[in-house]
């Protein structure tokens, strides 16, 4: 009998087995446009700032992956649908972060122990703001906004 309940385990087990899923690849060429997309809206923070909207994105690429990966090559249609969703979210996660999660960065100009003071010039947007006088500062929001003013 125990050894009837060893067997039959076993054999269970490496049913269950052969039946977990390999980890699905998001390698394919059919997302790599999505995945592109993606890879700039987490370059600009989308972690941080649309983080809904970014996972949005990568549930509808791994959902799509899956699609494309099933033995029967799955349903093309819903995967062209599920890629196309992703690219969607992925840029409205992208726009978001533009729009609503741009770091400042100010620049005090200091100056050495003897006194003297070179220059700074911040460049950003198109443009530019040159520092020159100790104390002053400037700032850029993002790396798409002009830099401010100089300040003292």
């Amino acid at each position: 009998m125990r050894m009837n309940l060893k067997l039959v385990s076993g054999i269970v087990s490496l049913t269950l087995l052969g039946c977990a899923s390999s980890p699905i690849s998001i390698d394919h060429h059919e997302l790599a446009a999505a995945r592109t997309t993606i890879e700039q809206a987490r370059a600009e923070k989308a972690e941080r700032c649309a983080p809904g909207l970014l996972a949005m994105a990568e549930s509808r690429l791994y959902w799509a992956a899956h699609e494309l990966s099933e033995a029967n090559q799955g349903d093309k249609s819903e995967a062209a649908e599920l890629i196309a969703q992703a690219e969607s979210y992925a840029r409205q996660a992208k726009e978001s972060a533009l729009k609503n999660c741009r770091e400042e960065t100010t620049v005090i100009l200091l100056p050495d122990e003897d006194g003297a003071v070179g220059a700074l010039s911040l460049n950003a947007g198109g443009a530019s703001q040159t520092v020159d006088q100790a104390y002053h500062a400037s700032s850029v929001m993002g790396s798409s906004s002009k830099p401010e003013a100089v300040r003292a």
